[in-house]
């Protein structure tokens, strides 16, 4: 069965290890597993629960599991019970939830482990695509991190699973969200507080791979008649080797060379995240929130690695290389928002405002030594330092208005502006071996600023007949950018109107099938990381 909760069981206390979900064939794996004894648990809505036999897992790097039968769960006709149980998974405009809350998926995972289990999702060497198409946004709460490769991932491995309430995967996102991102959204829900009085709950896990990783959370929780208060806090240590063995055979100057390398890197992330705010309930119609999310860390990445050459002529034979590079960063959220109902059909009104302070810093120092076993050196070691410090300040706010028309008619509409102001400082040198220090290469360093206004307006419907669900709407867009290489003295502006029209049907023949059809417009802005594109070196082959 396709895209079912899947829990691995400690077989000593029945206590969840850790949970993924089945793909598209009914195909599930457990990664990073110590060994021990534990079984298979699946609940699916409307089956006897299935448990498997216990099984012993050693040093082995794979074990394979018998395929599991499940059976539709019997009938008791001495009593009736109604219950409502939330399905897994739900498709609609296009679109897939998955609830992540209460199933096995919030045990032993972080959000970024959860990406690659959800259906259509893949994760190549920290790049995220929605059906092999990349160009995904990364949403939490309805706003968009304006964060990208690296600096997107850290976020998410610093979320414990157990704080998120669910997944949406839209390849087809409604307009009243930014036209940014070409392949979709990726909208990450965080859990609301659902129990009066005091809540909470404290997490920890510990996987041993080459290297031990581990992850912990803590969430505590009050919720009033007015006052509802929640925090939440994380951490996470990874560690991560990296093995890499290349050939390659290279022609220069007519000659050919054989190039054997080899590379053994660790990269090291710990992280911490917090999340602290309130809700007051000011009446039965009015509510007003604060929130503020925070992440951080202090990266580190090493590589050591050497090169064979054969039948060369550039006057060695073999080089050694290697870098340590830190990367300290922070990403704060702040946000004030507030909702409004007009009646108890679905009119509201609803408000937001953020600001975002990102700071993102990459040092590294680098080596590249050569060698030769037949003869002289012709060159020097090659060894270097480079600098790249990101700041970026993003200021939004949007108001978004909701009116259920009909039963089976709603109306959406919205205002949205963003500004975002980003600070890129590039330092690259090299080291002067005969006076022994470190002489700056301005070719190479850059200081660049960029400035983005965006201003947006949206107006959507949704229609509902019979068995077909209707949407139409479209986004209005005007984006300002004002860039500046002050090194250069360089200057860039820009303004351009655009419209991002939605268009979707959905035929649900039954509970099980279900037709779609869309058309979007959509738009792929740079990312911050790539407003400053810079030179970076990992090893040298002097040709001199």
């Amino acid at each position: 069965m396709a895209y079912v909760p899947v829990a691995l069981l400690d077989a000593k206390d029945s206590l969840v290890y850790k949970g993924v979900i089945t793909n598209d064939s009914g195909v599930y794996y457990f990664d990073k597993i110590t060994p021990g004894k534990y079984l298979i648990k699946i609940i699916v809505p409307g089956y006897a629960i299935k448990y498997s036999s216990s099984f012993e897992l050693d040093n082995a790097s794979n074990l394979q599991i018998p395929d599991l039968k499940i059976s539709s769960a019997g009938i008791n006709l001495n009593e009736i019970a109604v219950t409502v149980i939330k399905r897994p998974i739900e498709f609609k405009n296009g679109n897939v939830t998955v609830f992540i809350e209460g199933s096995p998926l919030a045990v032993g995972n972080t959000a970024f482990d959860l990406l690659s289990r959800l259906p259509g999702v893949t994760v190549v060497d920290d790049n995220i695509s929605i059906q092999g198409k990349q160009g995904v946004k990364i949403f939490i709460d309805d706003r968009m991190q304006q964060l990208s490769g690296q600096q997107i991932i850290n976020v998410l491995k610093g979320i414990n699973a157990s704080m998120i309430e669910k997944i949406e995967i839209m390849k087809n996102p409604p307009v009243k969200y930014d036209a940014s991102g070409s392949a979709g959204i990726i909208n990450i829900k965080t859990k609301k507080i659902k129990i009066i009085g005091f809540s909470g709950s404290i997490n920890a896990t510990y996987t041993q791979a080459y290297y031990g990783n581990g992850l912990s959370g803590l969430e505590l929780n009050y919720k009033g008649k007015k006052l509802t208060f929640f925090s939440s806090i994380g951490a996470a240590d990874e560690s991560v080797r990296k093995v890499n063995h290349t050939d390659r055979v290279v022609l220069f100057n007519s000659n050919t060379s054989e190039l054997d390398q080899v590379y053994f890197e660790r990269e090291r992330n710990p992280y911490l995240y917090a999340n602290i705010g309130s809700d007051w309930f000011v009446n039965s119609k009015n509510i007003i929130g604060v929130k503020i999310s925070s992440w951080g860390a202090v990266a580190h990445h090493d590589r050591v690695g050497n090169i064979d050459i054969k039948n060369s002529d550039l006057g060695y034979n073999h080089s050694d290389y290697g870098y340590n590079k830190t990367n300290p960063w922070s990403y704060t959220n702040l946000n004030l928002n507030a909702e409004h109902l007009f009646d108890t059909v679905g009119t509201k009104l609803l408000f937001s405002a953020d600001y975002t302070y990102n700071f993102d810093i990459y040092k590294g120092d680098f080596y590249t030594r050569f060698q030769d076993f037949t003869g002289p050196i012709i060159s020097q070691d090659r060894i270097y330092q480079t600098a790249n410090k990101l700041l970026l300040n993003i200021a939004s706010a949007k108001l978004d208005f909701e009116k259920q028309l009909s039963k089976t008619l709603k109306l959406e509409s919205g205002l949205k502006a963003t500004h975002q102001n980003m600070l890129s400082d590039f330092y690259f040198a090299n080291k002067d071996l005969t006076m022994d220090k470190y002489v700056t290469d301005s070719s190479l360093t850059n200081i660049f600023s960029y400035n983005e206004l965006i201003t947006a307006a949206y107006i959507n419907l949704q229609k509902t007949v019979k068995k077909f669900n209707f949407q139409a709407g479209t986004r209005a867009e005007n984006t300002n950018i004002n860039a500046h290489s002050k090194t250069n003295d360089v200057k860039y502006t820009r303004q351009y109107f655009n419209l991002f029209p939605v268009v979707s049907v959905d035929y649900n023949a039954n509970e099980k099938n279900s037709l779609q059809l869309s058309f979007n417009r959509r738009i792929e802005r740079p990312d911050y990381n790539s407003f400053n594109p810079y030179r970076t070196f990992k090893n040298y082959l002097v040709t001199e």
